[in-house]
């Protein structure tokens, strides 16, 4: 009888070894507040108070094995033993209707313009390493395939498993391409810089952990994405039309007839608007060194931003500014208010800007942070 109450003893306290541990990292239940249990808004913000801090930013991702020269820089310089190239090279006869779409990783893709009917596609290859073996298996893994279908060239990078020996290897793909200014032009680029002079075609641009930089952009249906990339000031010279998504990133935009999109944990900066904008901003850094006077729109929906629109002299359009823990900041000389609803948090601002017939309009939703009109 002792033996089997030892038994089942010794049983039931091997369960609850397992059990309670599961239990100490359960997390408790709690039933879904109706209406009438809703905790209650937060106080208004004095000006001894700061505003809720802005969640971390996510680590950007290791690089494996980092190009030499495509803008990325390294702690010291490390010497190889041996180094190995390649070329790939072809030229295509092409027509208007014709886009040219480049594929790249770990290098540089730079674009020139002339006036011929035809594309060339010049691409280096280089590996380095401390033996010429490993540094020619590291080149016979790299290579370039290109495709013709109907009205489009796909010319990509295509690399097999690499091997990480720290500093002890290296590789770079760089493009050189020229084309006429009036054909489309797709390039996705991770690891490596971007460089496009004046472009008459629509220009898709993808940029990750690199820069970019830009001439004119005069087709209205571009559009730019960059993620990761603040080693190097990207600029665009003026950008007709199209979309802009930034995450990571920052670009000053000289010149625009406007642009719609988003913008995360970055910094856009627009030297002159002329037409519309349309925007989510979060996170980031916003403005606008001059709007002119014969806008159309412009509309925000800002979080965690400060918004600083600055507009030409005569300037004339209604607006619909709403804030929440924020200020709205203007001129009182300026406005004519239709509307001015102060709550708790909140406040809403309806209205006319400028004294002479209103040509365009202006919707902003912030959260956070302060939105200022100046002159």
């Amino acid at each position: 009888m002792e033996r089997q109450l030892f038994k089942s003893l010794r049983y039931h306290i091997a369960t609850l070894l397992v059990i309670l541990p599961a239990l100490a990292m359960a997390q408790p239940y709690a039933p879904e507040p109706c209406p009438s249990q809703m905790p209650p808004a937060p106080p208004a913000l004095d000006a001894q108070q700061t505003l809720p801090p802005a969640p971390p930013l996510p680590p950007a991702p290791p690089v494996v094995v980092p190009p030499h020269h495509s803008g990325w820089q390294e702690a010291e310089v490390y010497s190889y033993s041996s180094e190995k190239r390649k070329t790939f090279e072809k030229t295509y006869k092409v027509n208007k209707s014709d886009v040219l779409n480049i594929d790249n990783k770990f290098g540089n893709v730079h674009v020139s313009t002339w006036n011929r009917n035809e594309i060339q596609v010049k691409v280096d290859i280089v590996s380095r390493a401390n033996s010429e073996q490993a540094a020619q298996e590291m080149l016979n893994k790299i290579n370039i395939s290109d495709n013709r279908s109907g009205n489009t060239i796909v010319v990509k990078t295509e690399m097999g498993s690499m091997n990480s020996n720290g500093r002890h290897q290296s590789f770079e793909v760089n493009y050189t391409v020229n084309m006429p200014a009036d054909n489309n032009l797709v390039v996705k680029n991770s690891f490596g810089n971007v460089y496009l002079p004046d472009m008459k075609g629509k220009v898709d641009l993808h940029v990750r952990y690199g820069a970019f930089k830009a001439g004119n952009l005069t087709n209205s249906s571009n559009s730019i994405k960059a993620s990761y990339c603040r080693s190097i000031p990207n600029t665009i010279g003026y950008l007709n039309k199209g979309n802009v998504d930034l995450a990571y990133s920052t670009l000053s935009l000289s010149n625009t007839n406007g642009i719609n999109g988003s913008v995360k944990y970055s910094d856009l900066k627009i030297g002159n608007l002329s037409e519309v904008l349309e925007m989510d901003v979060k996170y980031s850094s916003f403005k606008i060194d001059n709007v002119k006077k014969n806008f159309k729109n412009i509309s925000l929906n800002s979080g965690y931003t400060p918004i600083q629109l600055h507009f030409e002299d005569d300037s004339a359009f209604d607006f619909n500014v709403n804030v929440q823990f924020a200020e709205f900041q203007v001129d009182r000389n300026l406005v004519k208010f239709t509307t001015l609803e102060k709550g708790h948090t909140s406040a809403e601002y309806k209205g006319k800007y400028g004294n002479s017939t209103s040509k365009g309009s202006i919707n902003i939703t912030s959260k956070y942070n302060d939105v200022k009109f100046t002159k």
